[in-house]
This record gives structure tokens, C-alpha cells and sequence, in this order.
């Protein structure tokens, strides 16, 4: 159990120092897209020759399994990457980190419309806190960020949400590094499919790029996801997700550390009703 409590703690710092990397991987001029591509490649074929020396067998899977892993890896961490990834564009590290954990907000409708938890006043005013928080930190009211930016870490959120929900309902028997193997497998397949008979790759990059994609590759992308995967089972989806919100702070320190984004007061105290709200939603859900 305390195992569990922290590989959560590593698995949200290591998310949170995400953002930082992609930023500077991004100033290379580099696609998203062609980042993940790139990333996910190298972190599959590195774990299939480690996994083929000492135990391939961990990824044996039934059928069922298989065609759900699909689904993960395409519907959940494909879409969840790609529009996290691209909300750095438009926003700084922190706004499109805290974005990402208004998941819970999906996870909390989810339970209301498809497994029929009863809506309460309390929910509903939650979430009217939880948009309320949003709106002082992205300033909806002057609109301080870009629109394009906002929707992709919305959606990004979503298919965020789908990840934990569909994981932990449909796949609770598949050990963490299966879920961790395939889930990237089929996103970098699907991604494949999608970007290479139309445009390619544009591998033309300073060898400081690759570092940098390396280093997102294993210390911000499948190691984190690994631990993510690995505490669901151990504490349960509702521990995991509360202390996933440290992404947060480790996000805001070190965009500002790094790019020198700044946060007003407004902002901060925005963040901390988000936090409220999404740990009092995680709690209704898990009750």
C-alpha cells in the first residue's frame, strides 16, 4: 500500500515536468504529432528488446483484452497526448496542466449518465465552482488565452478521464506494463497510419532535440504512466487521482523557473477552487 502512495507521488512530478520539455522540444519546431511518433517509437522498441531478453510473456493478453487494449490505446492516451501536446502551443506550462486535471469533471459525468449515480445539488455546485476556478485562471472574463488553446486541454482532459475510467472498469486484470506497452503501441500506430502517406517524418533535428525527446520519452511519458497504471491497482483510481493533482504545482514551479511564467494572484487562488472542486468531485465519485 505504501508502495502505492508513492509511485503516485513520482508518477504525478514526473507528468508535471512534462510540459517544460515539451516547450523546449517544441522551440526545435518540431510537430506534435512527429513528437509523439518519434517518442513513442523509441520507448516501444527499447521495452520490446528489454521485455524479449527477460520476460516477453508479461505481455500475453486474451482476445477481449487485446481489442480493449485498442481502444485505450487510440480513444484514451492517442487523442489525451495529442491535444495535451498541443495546448502547448497556445498556453503556458502550467494553464494546460491544470486544464488536463479538470478529468475528473468527465469521470463525474460519466458515473451520472451511463452507470446512473445520482445527481445532487452538491455535485452540481461543484462543478459550478470548479468553472468558476477555470475562469479565473484562463481569465474568461477578459479572455486571456487563446480559444484553440482552451479547447484542446478540454478535450485533452476528456479523453483523459476515458483513460482512468475505461482502465480501471474494463481492464483492471492487465498488469501495468502491458497496459503501459499497448496503450503507446496502438497510438503510435494509429499516429502512423494517420501522418506517414501524406506528410512523413521530418527527422532533420539538432542532436539537443533527440536529448530532449529521449528524456520525454522515458521520464515524463512511460515511466509516469507506468506508475500511474501501477497505483490504480494498488491504492485505487480516487488515491491515485487526488495525489495526481501534485502535477499541478510541480508544473506552475517549473514553468516559472524555466520560461519565467508568471501567475497572478487571481490565478493562484483560481487553481486552489479547481483543486477543491475536483477533489471533492474524485471523493463523490469514489463513495
Amino acid at each position: 500500500m505504501k508502495l502505492g502512495y508513492i509511485t503516485s507521488i513520482l508518477s504525478a512530478v514526473l507528468f508535471g515536468l512534462a510540459g517544460v520539455l515539451i516547450k523546449l522540444i517544441f522551440s526545435y519546431n518540431i510537430d506534435s504529432i512527429d513528437l509523439i511518433i518519434l517518442q513513442y517509437a523509441f520507448i516501444i522498441a527499447i521495452l520490446f528488446v528489454v521485455l524479449a531478453v527477460f520476460n516477453i510473456n508479461i505481455l500475453k493478453v486474451g482476445k477481449r483484452d487485446f481489442f480493449r487494449l485498442i481502444i485505450l490505446g487510440i480513444v484514451g492516451d492517442c487523442f489525451m497526448t495529442v491535444f495535451y501536446y498541443k495546448s502547448f502551443y497556445y498556453l503556458p506550462v502550467g494553464i494546460a496542466t491544470v486544464l488536463l486535471y479538470t478529468s475528473p469533471i468527465f469521470i463525474y459525468l460519466y458515473s451520472i449518465f451511463f452507470e446512473h449515480k445520482k445527481f445532487t445539488i452538491k455535485s452540481f455546485s461543484l462543478l459550478i465552482v470548479i468553472f468558476i476556478g477555470c475562469s479565473m485562471v484562463i481569465g474568461i472574463l477578459p479572455f486571456s488565452y487563446s480559444p484553440i488553446g482552451i479547447l484542446y486541454g478540454v478535450l485533452g482532459a476528456a479523453a483523459f478521464g476515458f483513460m482512468n475510467v475505461y482502465s480501471s472498469k474494463k481492464l483492471e486484470n492487465i498488469n501495468a506494463m502491458s497496459l503501459t506497452f499497448y496503450s503507446m503501441l496502438f497510438s503510435l500506430i494509429f499516429l502512423c497510419i494517420y501522418r506517414l502517406p501524406s506528410k512523413g517524418i521530418d527527422l532533420n533535428l539538432p542532436i539537443k532535440a533527440y536529448i530532449f525527446i529521449v528524456l520525454l520519452a522515458f521520464l515524463c511519458a512511460f515511466l509516469p504512466l507506468m506508475l500511474f497504471y501501477y497505483s490504480i491497482k494498488k491504492i485505487g483510481s480516487f488515491n491515485t487521482s487526488v495525489i495526481g493533482n501534485l502535477e499541478v504545482p510541480t508544473a506552475i514551479i517549473a514553468g516559472l523557473l524555466i520560461f519565467g511564467e508568471r501567475m497572478n494572484l487571481i490565478q493562484l487562488f483560481g487553481i486552489l477552487i479547481i483543486l477543491f472542486g475536483v477533489y471533492n468531485i474524485e471523493k463523490s465519485n469514489d463513495m
